[in-house]
């Protein structure tokens, strides 16, 4: 599976699949947010991407706008490290199957970073927004 192909292990790929004919890759998406959930063992990767959908938009979403944004919660997350979390830096984001059927996730830029491991993947968020010239 390429990198190309995050997609395919969310838990219900079609969601995103209704947008695009190939969704987003991760290196051209920008990580917003990272949040953990200490209670629930889940950890939300937020991004944004200059990429607007190229199906069309469901009931209610305005074509007006020029931002795609999305969230990923990855749950039941085990292996969790973070180094030098500051902010600022691009972070690469990659995700992929491990050899027992789970999923790898790392968040790497500068001298920050985080990686986990996660037993599944689900789009928990996902709209579009005008953002501004310099965003």
């Amino acid at each position: 599976m390429s990198a190309s192909e995050w997609f395919e292990l969310l838990d219900e790929p079609e969601r995103i699949q209704r947008l695009f004919s190939t969704p987003p890759r991760l290196a051209d998406c920008r990580l917003d947010h990272v949040h953990i959930d200490e209670r629930g063992t889940s950890v939300t990767l937020g991004f944004e991407t200059g990429r607007f959908p190229d199906k069309p938009l469901p009931d209610g979403w305005d074509s007006d706008c020029n931002t795609y944004e999305f969230s990923l919660t990855c749950r039941a997350i085990t292996d969790l490290r973070v180094s030098g979390w500051g902010g600022g830096a691009r972070m690469t984001v990659t995700v992929h199957a491990t050899e027992d059927g789970r999923i790898a996730v790392s968040a790497s830029g500068g001298e920050s970073g985080t990686t986990f491991v996660a037993d599944g993947i689900s789009l928990t968020r996902s709209r579009v927004y005008l953002a501004s010239a310099g965003h």
